[in-house]
């Protein structure tokens, strides 16, 4: 379980670095498509963007703190390992991309044509 809890740790940390920075820069999303003014509003992929970010950070401290807890009672939990894998690391290859054709994609897509 110590290295269930070291995984969801490095996962948490960093989709909590990779949450902030896509804060920081949904604040100047907005400006670009403002300044090329297609008509475009990218307030719902950025709020989906967020909402899936903090559920990642939430999703991979709350395990630890699961962990933690049932460590403390005497329990063991089975598949420890492999659970941590799935919030930590299959996300990491997913998210990423949902980033890029939600808030990234349009952009090109709706640019191309000028």
């Amino acid at each position: 379980m110590k290295a269930a809890k070291i995984i969801s740790v490095i996962g948490g940390v960093f989709f909590l670095f990779i949450w902030i920075g896509v804060l920081i820069s949904s604040l100047k999303i907005g400006g670009v498509y403002e300044d090329i003014n297609i008509g475009y509003n990218p307030l719902l992929p950025v709020i989906i963007a967020h909402l899936i970010g903090f559920g990642l950070v939430t999703a991979n401290f709350g395990y630890v703190y699961y962990l933690i807890h049932k460590e403390k009672s005497g329990q063991v939990v089975k598949h420890a390992i492999l659970y941590s894998i799935l919030l930590a690391l299959v996300p990491l290859l997913v998210y990423p991309m949902i980033l890029v054709f939600s808030l990234i994609f349009p952009i090109y897509s709706l640019t191309s044509g000028y």
